[in-house]
């Protein structure tokens, strides 16, 4: 589980588990890089990685906003929500 507190180490966790998800290197992946437009992912490489976040940061994102999910800076702006409602 990762410390979701510091978001310069959550933007590299992310960027991690995309680049693992996708068989990218670290530095292809940018915070506002389109997962489907720019990462050539597909509908299900976007889920895993939502999954993928939910485990590792030890989070729930809600189904509403899952389905709105395009880009890290996406995920990295729910976890710094759920931390500032902590």
């Amino acid at each position: 589980m990762y410390d979701t507190s510091d978001m310069s180490v959550n933007l590299l966790n992310l960027k991690v588990i995309v680049a693992n998800q996708l068989g990218l290197e670290i530095s292809q992946v940018r915070a506002k890089s389109k997962f489907v437009d720019e990462l050539n992912a597909d509908s299900l490489d976007v889920i895993e990685i939502v999954i993928t976040c939910e485990y590792d940061f030890d989070i729930n994102i809600k189904d509403n906003y899952a389905s709105k999910i395009e880009t890290i800076e996406d995920i990295l702006n729910y976890i710094e929500m759920l931390n500032e409602l902590d």
